[in-house]
């Protein structure tokens, strides 16, 4: 996944709620441990849904 930067819209909108974990929220966070894994300039520390892009609350 690739971690957005400012001035990407899906930094500023208001995060929609999850309603259900389904297979494609668990999957969405299993990507984004991956991708947090990954980063190393700057070390990642903590991760956001909206950071890669998708403008949920988790």
């Amino acid at each position: 996944m690739k971690i957005v930067q400012a001035p990407e819209p899906v930094l500023t909108q208001t995060a929609k709620s999850v309603e259900k974990v389904d297979k494609y929220i668990k999957k969405l966070l299993k990507d984004m441990e991956v991708t947090l894994g990954d980063a190393k300039d700057p070390e990642g520390v903590g991760l956001a849904a909206p950071q890669v892009g998708k403008s949920i609350q988790l």
